[in-house]
């Protein structure tokens, strides 16, 4: 969404917040890193891919997240279209076809969708993704995040007036960082 000078973006809060609160991506955790999530040997063209897991995992957790690969000579990014549940296997599909063949142990990564369960973020360890225009009143809400343009965050402390955000405890503002 596009109005005037600023881009929005759709995001879902699990909380309620002040306007100017610094939102953040859930974070990772480990069982979506290579190494802890095993996938299937898989023919290039393929859509739905096999996965292996200690943890379980709910479905469409993974939806309109992305799946990477990074072995070999290749380094591909997939969207994907959604996951069904499983607590040792589930399955992953894809919007499009893997260009290339999956071998058994490569090396790869799930990622959730980076709008859904937006958090307030904790000290530079979160990837921030917008700023609430205004105060959420209800948690567990779909709400309009600032993406882009000029932007009023909720600040702690004396800042530097542009550059990159970095976050404090509670999802405001400690410092920028002039580029």
């Amino acid at each position: 969404l596009r109005m005037s000078d600023s881009t929005y973006f759709l995001a879902f809060t699990t909380a309620s917040n002040t306007a100017g609160t610094v939102l953040c991506a859930s974070s990772l955790v480990a069982s979506q890193q290579s190494g802890l999530l095993a996938v299937a040997a898989t023919s290039a063209g393929i859509k739905v891919i096999t996965c292996t897991s200690s943890a379980n995992v709910t479905a469409n957790f993974y939806a309109e997240g992305f799946f990477g690969i990074a072995s070999g000579t290749n380094s591909e990014m997939y969207r994907v279209r959604s996951n069904v549940a499983g607590s040792t296997g589930f399955t992953v599909t894809l919007y499009d076809g893997l260009a290339n063949a999956l071998t058994t142990g490569a090396a790869f990564w799930l990622m959730p969708n980076i709008y859904n369960n937006a958090i307030v973020g904790s000290e530079a360890l979160n990837l921030p993704i917008g700023i609430l225009p205004i105060t959420v009143t209800t948690g567990g809400t779909w709400v309009w995040l600032q993406t882009w343009g000029v932007a009023n965050p909720y600040h702690v402390g004396a800042t530097v007036a542009a550059g990159a955000i970095r976050l404090g405890t509670t999802g405001s503002v400690t410092n920028m960082v002039a580029t």
